[in-house]
């Protein structure tokens, strides 16, 4: 709610993140609403609402409101019923085409709307013993979930982000009348939508995160968790349309901006224990078992262990979600009987490869790029280097330092 600018000064930036806090749930109007505090000016919202071919069915409105002592926004959506109206109900091939009619809306705002559609979709077919071609969006429904889905997706374009964070969603507990009779909460769609994700489970006997909400979130997200250190430059709040005992009923939404020139900040593991009773043939069978579990790096340190012999730390970097498969590896198949873990941060730059055509043969080496795009270093795999000097009966250090001279000159003409 504090130092909103404009749509049109948000360039796209790579360190720059969204951050979600889904503390009292999230449904579709509540993101809308947290969202749109980042702009003074909503006039792309609804030129882009107003472009779809439905536009005659619903109005949009914001207004500020106060959730247990929290100023936010709220955005509603009213449906109207046009003269021609009758009755019916939307498959998801209608919806996507009323989406992709619309036009004053970004290619890459109606593909999301529609990844975020699709996945809503998947996890009615799925409560419904059905499949998403099949499943019927009825009436207000429909429309409610349309706006609140395409909305956000023009929102998000607009803000140009290179990441998007969540803490865990959180979910009530009870029961809700739907079309469908009463169901439980939270309700079976949404459900379906939040596996294989972390889930906060309330006392709160109230619906906090619907299907719509929860489709939206688990579509965008990168990453469940807090974001690192950086710049907090603005924050929204959307409000919920209930009033909630014992909590404020308010997403909070958070637009970062990491404070490195160069490289991009992650959060990762380090796993660590000492040995001083592993034979160190064995390295041989772990290191590999290693990195195929998911490791991002492993390093061997020596060092002297506290009965003064000679041994080793075994050090792991890992990401987040690896760090019990490659905790419980150590505990597996070394002598350690235990290992102590940490999490830390890392800068580090943006990679990738490209083919270079050598008189060698083609080879792979790899970019470092900075935060605009720009190469800054580039080397030949060690990988590429070994297969070329088999190949053509050279030696390794002979080949190195050729397909090395070849990756430089290459540099100085692409950087």
């Amino acid at each position: 709610m504090n130092n909103i600018i404009s749509k049109s000064s948000y360039s796209h930036n790579n360190n720059r993140l969204v951050y979600v806090e889904p503390h009292s749930g999230i449904a579709g109007d509540m993101f809308v609403a947290a969202m749109s505090e980042f702009f003074p000016d909503l006039n792309f919202l609804h030129d882009g609402l107003n472009s779809l071919p439905i536009k005659d069915e619903f109005s949009i409105s914001f207004k500020n409101v106060s959730k247990n002592g929290i100023a936010a926004k709220h955005f509603s959506v009213k449906t109207v019923k046009p003269k021609s109206y009758h009755y019916h109900v939307r498959t998801l091939d209608k919806i996507i085409s009323i989406i992709n009619a619309a036009n004053k809306i970004t290619s890459k705002a109606k593909k999301t709307a529609v990844s975020i559609f699709k996945k809503l979709a998947d996890a009615e077919a799925t409560v419904h013993g059905t499949v998403p071609s099949q499943v019927h969006f009825h009436e207000v429904g429909a429309i409610d979930a349309i706006v609140d889905i395409t909305a956000a997706a023009i929102l998000l374009d607009a803000l140009n982000v290179h990441n998007i964070i969540s803490t865990p969603i959180s979910v009530g507990q009870g029961t809700v009348k739907s079309a469908h009779g009463v169901i439980p909460i939270p309700s079976p769609a949404t459900v379906e939508l939040i596996k294989e994700i972390p889930v906060n489970y309330t006392t709160i006997k109230s619906e906090l995160t619907t299907p719509t909400g929860a489709a939206i979130l688990t579509t965008v997200t990168d990453k469940w968790n807090t974001p690192y250190t950086g710049i907090l430059k603005k924050t929204g709040y959307g409000a919920g349309t209930k009033d909630i005992e014992k909590i404020s009923n308010v997403l909070r939404v958070s637009l970062l901006e990491q404070n490195i020139d160069i490289g991009r900040n992650e959060e990762v593991i380090v796993i660590e224990c000492n040995i001083d009773d592993y034979p160190a043939e064995h390295l041989s069978f772990l290191g590999p078992a290693i990195l195929d579990k998911g490791a991002l790096d492993f390093a061997i340190i020596p060092t002297t262990t506290k009965k003064g012999r000679q041994g080793m730390i075994l050090q792991i970097l890992s990401p987040l979600d690896k760090t019990s498969v490659l905790s419980s590896l150590l505990l597996k198949e070394t002598t350690t009987l235990g290992i102590r873990y940490r999490k830390e941060n890392r800068i580090i730059l943006n990679r990738k490869f490209h083919t270079l055509n050598t008189s060698l043969g083609t080879i792979k080496i790899k970019l470092a790029l900075d935060n605009n795009g720009n190469i800054i270093k580039a080397k030949p795999e060690q990988s590429e280097i070994d297969r070329i000097s088999k190949q053509h009966n050279k030696s390794y250090f002979e080949t190195y330092k050729y397909l090395d001279y070849c990756t430089e000159q290459w540099l100085q003409k692409n950087s």
